[in-house]
């Protein structure tokens, strides 16, 4: 049985917040993304009081608005 192949432009290593915000740029750019990551947290079961999934610089808001996400991210 032969495998299908994968028709990606660019392999991007980690899906921590640099790496989907290059992704979704680069997406927008109409390259083809693979999105590499070995393991993404389990918010639903692991949460304690102080659980902050994640916390954003003024310059990582900046990039999300810039990336058209940022109001989407802002309504849910």
């Amino acid at each position: 049985m032969t495998k299908p192949i994968l028709q990606t432009d660019i392999v991007i290593v980690g899906a921590g917040l640099t790496g989907l915000c290059a992704a979704a740029a680069l997406s927008h750019l109409g390259y083809r993304i693979t999105l590499l990551e070995t393991h993404l947290p389990d918010f639903s079961t692991n949460l304690t009081p102080s659980s902050r999934p994640i916390s954003l610089s003024y310059g990582s808001y900046e990039l999300l608005e810039a990336l058209g996400v940022w109001k989407t991210i802002q309504d849910n």
